[in-house]
């Protein structure tokens, strides 16, 4: 005699869901769009590459903290 855990049940997996674009999500939700980028990408507010490296590195240091 062979036991077996299978109870008889046909195992049927889930339906997947397609995952929706940023964009697509964005319009869904009536975000507006932020601009242009040129305002982002203003002269002078770092002094040096190495003040955007620093800058970087502590927004990506402070988001991997939001997760713990």
């Amino acid at each position: 005699m062979t036991t077996s855990s299978d109870d008889g049940a046909q195992h049927i997996p889930e339906p997947r869901r397609s995952r929706r674009s940023l964009d697509e999500q964005a319009r869904t939700l009536g975000t507006p769009p932020i601009g242009s980028g040129d305002f982002y990408a203003t002269d002078g507010i770092f002094g040096s590459a190495e003040e955007v490296d620093e800058f970087l590195d502590f927004l990506y240091q402070s988001r991997r903290a939001d997760l713990a």
